[in-house]
């Protein structure tokens, strides 16, 4: 609020303050923090520290209040993913999550995330979990930032161990996997060249279309956005890693976008035809960097895709030299 002032004494003394007395560089904050992804998570600690640090703006498991991101339908929750959302909140934000600052003619400062609008007013919702209404011929300004209304700065009030059990609270969390006879999660550990064979019958299985295929050994019928499938990895060496794809897609329904992600990396590419739907072939999609240590893989499409996207049997991932 002070950044924005009206006042440019004010304005140019709170960026003098923030310049010398905030560490902006999040992406440090992050790696940080690395250890707490080789630490063993408590779910009951966990819905501790995301009662005292997060109930504010979040609800998950009857515990807070829902004004920010809904977690329990989280399509990522990957450790990497979540230390990434936790310490560096304004790295992707979605244009509804952005935080507003409101003026008056009366000179009063109201900051939060804009609940509401019509032709006459405004609804903020602060971060203190109230909600302010205001009249549109009472506002002097409304500014948007760029940054999420979920602040940074939430390290200095969290251990390691903090960090480990509130992640492991928000993954224990979430809609539990879809069951078919032959599919059974696990995870996936490394082959002796390294390498990381990803077979459907290990895929945890999401969403309202999205099957296991016990006749075909594949994950089938990917007709909806909403569908995905993760895979826990064991990555003996972080690195670049080219991913390879064992798959079947009817040339009519080709060119659908696929989502390769690990939490912080993203690939992208659109699926080419094998000819049938009982033809099956092996494409490279391109590359992606893994860190080493326990990873989830999870894939979706980029996109409503049109028709189907594919039939996923297996992927394979190699390390690049």
């Amino acid at each position: 609020m002070l950044l924005n002032s009206a006042d440019n004494e004010v304005k140019q003394l709170a960026a003098s303050v923030f310049r010398t007395g905030s560490n902006s560089d999040r992406a440090a904050i992050v790696d940080s923090f690395s250890p707490a992804r080789e630490l063993e998570g408590d779910v009951a600690r966990g819905a501790d520290v995301f009662k005292k640090r997060c109930a504010s703006c979040h609800e998950l498991g009857k515990i807070g209040k829902q004004l920010g991101a809904d977690l329990a339908s989280l399509r990522d929750r990957s450790t990497d993913s979540l230390l990434t959302a936790i310490l560096d909140p304004n790295r992707a934000v979605e244009a509804r999550f952005l935080n507003y600052v409101a003026v008056t003619n009366a000179g009063k400062i109201y900051s939060g995330m804009l609940g509401s609008e019509s032709a006459t007013s405004i609804t903020l919702a602060t971060a203190d979990g109230k909600e302010v209404a205001l009249l549109r011929k009472d506002l002097d300004t409304l500014i948007g930032s760029a940054l999420s209304f979920m602040p940074e700065g939430l390290e200095k009030d969290l251990s390691h161990q903090d960090m480990a059990d509130v992640i492991r609270f928000v993954q224990s969390s979430g809609a539990p996997w879809k069951r078919f006879d032959g599919n059974q999660p696990a995870i996936v550990q490394p082959t002796d060249d390294g390498s990381l064979t990803l077979p459907a019958s290990a895929a945890a299985i999401h969403g309202p279309s999205l099957i296991f295929e016990a006749k075909y050994k594949n994950l089938g019928y990917w007709s909806s956005e909403k569908d995905f499938a993760v895979w826990t990895l064991e990555v003996p060496s972080s690195g670049t890693y080219e991913v390879e794809v064992e798959y079947a897609c009817g040339n009519s329904t080709a060119g659908n976008s696929i989502r390769f992600s690990t939490g912080t990396r993203v690939l992208t590419a659109n699926v080419p035809g094998t000819g049938t739907w009982d033809e099956y072939r092996n494409w490279k999609a391109g590359s992606i960097d893994l860190s080493r240590g326990r990873v989830e893989f999870v894939v979706s499409a980029a996109k409503q895709p049109v028709s189907h996207l594919l039939d996923l049997r297996s992927i394979t991932l190699r390390k690049l030299p």
